[in-house]
């Protein structure tokens, strides 16, 4: 019987104390973040290129050039046919494309940010 009456008085007093906690009031504001912005990338500083075209009809005078550039007696030149340079302006107008594109996607979500 006094366990009984115990645990009824128990439990109206821990039913009880719950009533007199302050309920909490729940409100939401935005909040205003800072936008990230990478900076710009520098700009391309590129070197212009210089191809020279060789032939039967000049490759001495050629090989002397070179010859006389490098300042040694065994030289080293690099050549490509016509197809390989093709091949060289066509790649060049990709990556050019390509890089137009990403430029492109870049501004779209730094306007979107904003």
């Amino acid at each position: 019987m006094v366990l009984r009456s115990l645990l009824l008085i128990s439990s109206i007093l821990f039913l009880s104390s719950c009533s007199a906690v302050k309920q909490l009031e729940l409100f939401s504001t935005p909040v205003k973040t800072a936008t990230l912005a990478p900076a710009d990338p520098r700009p391309l500083t590129l070197d212009n290129l210089h191809f020279d075209v060789v032939t039967k009809d000049n490759i001495q005078e050629y090989l002397a050039e070179v010859q006389k550039e490098q300042d040694t007696e065994e030289y080293v030149f690099y050549g490509i046919t016509p197809r390989t340079y093709e091949l060289l302006a066509f790649n060049m107008q990709e990556l050019k494309r390509y890089i137009l594109q990403q430029k492109e996607i870049i501004l779209f979500y730094k306007k979107a940010v904003e």
